[in-house]
């Protein structure tokens, strides 16, 4: 019993140690920088597919902190900032209204060198343009 239990605990070590990969450079400083972005109302265009459907609301804002360098080597995070509250995105947000209708919003991002994309869906795919300016947080880590 004594040997069965062994065995199978070094067994288990083995599959545990084998999973994972740690990438450590002794030598590497760690630098961050936030950026707050403000997207006016007027930044957001409704898009659909080539059908006409799946709508949804972009706004593409120039962030030249986004380097080759963050794109490839770092760690970018962004947040929706609603007064004092940072809400981490991909923010998904459930609603129904005063006629029982269900919907959900996603709010996300997408980055590449220089360029950060926000997106606005509305889960029935409803005209419904985002209201006011939005406020964002991204934090860079390189």
């Amino acid at each position: 019993m004594k040997k069965t239990f062994l065995i199978g605990l070094v067994f288990v070590a083995a599959l545990l140690s084998s999973c994972t990969k740690t990438y450590v450079d002794d030598n590497a400083i760690t630098k961050w920088k936030i950026v707050d972005i403000d997207v006016p109302e007027r930044s957001w265009q409704a898009y659909t597919d080539g059908d006409g459907l799946n709508l949804f609301y972009l706004a593409t804002v120039d962030v030249p902190e986004l380097t080759e360098g963050v794109c490839r080597d770092g760690a970018v995070s962004c947040y929706l900032v609603d007064g004092e509250t940072q809400i981490v995105l991909p923010y998904i947000r459930h609603y129904q209204n005063a006629e029982g209708f269900f919907w959900t919003t996603t709010n996300d991002y997408e980055f590449r060198v220089g360029k950060l994309d926000f997106y606005i869906t509305n889960s029935d795919f409803a005209v419904d343009p985002p209201v006011g300016n939005r406020r964002y947080r991204l934090v860079l880590m390189w």
